[in-house]
């Protein structure tokens, strides 16, 4: 596995970029899965780290920060010893994280990857098994918000482009990743909503959808 430890924890963060950052950039309601992941993840065995994200988000333009919310849970894997392996659809976003990561002494890998595409999915998985040996933890946390206003202005590639990311994209990490943990009878799949999973703010009518259908 080109010289890479496979004994390290190793992860799949699904968003590099970020899904829901507050204008300040201090603040995302979806921060928190990274406390909450590595509390669930109570690795008893050294552990496999690869992150997956989709970096389509067109809510990132409101951050000067280029990480997004799955950026401090990288590193706070990373900081526990795990293998990290980044994968965003944008090839710019997804260097800059990787190279955060790296320029802090961490061992991280990166993979270019739209999550609403299975076959690209299945790929990356194929790519990450092939190169770090094994994945102990997969998060999905890959989204997008979709267009603001009444439900009745959507249009079709409205619903079409929210799900593909933020229902297919879940339902291809899982699909793609979770038969070699089960076939190895360990590893933590995390698949992070939103708010809005929970509750139904208004004008993000295809967003809500999509979140409570994960």
């Amino acid at each position: 596995h080109d010289g890479l430890d496979i004994a390290k924890p190793i992860a799949v963060i699904v968003d590099v970029v970020g899904e829901w950052i507050a204008d300040d950039c201090t603040f995302s309601t979806k921060a928190l899965f990274a406390r909450n992941a590595l509390r669930a993840a109570c690795f008893t065995r050294p552990t496999c780290c690869a992150t997956i994200a989709t970096g389509r988000l067109r809510r990132a333009a409101r951050c000067p920060r280029p990480h997004g919310c799955s950026a401090p849970a990288s590193g706070q894997f990373a900081a526990r010893g795990l293998t990290i392996v980044l994968a965003d659809v944008e090839a710019s976003a997804l260097e800059i994280a990787r190279a955060s990561l790296a320029s802090r002494g961490f061992v991280v890998h990166a993979h270019v990857c739209d999550v609403a595409d299975a076959s690209a999915v299945d790929e990356l998985a194929r790519a990450v098994i092939a190169r770090c040996g094994k994945v102990d933890l997969l998060v999905n946390n890959a989204g997008v918000g979709g267009r603001l206003g009444p439900l009745w202005d959507s249009q079709p590639g409205d619903w079409t482009w929210t799900f593909g990311v933020n229902v297919f994209g879940v339902a291809n990490g899982v699909r793609s990743f979770l038969p070699a943990m089960l076939q190895r009878r360990t590893g933590h799949v995390v698949n992070v909503a939103s708010l809005a999973g929970l509750t139904a703010p208004p004008f993000l009518g295809p967003y809500v959808a999509s979140k409570h259908a994960v």
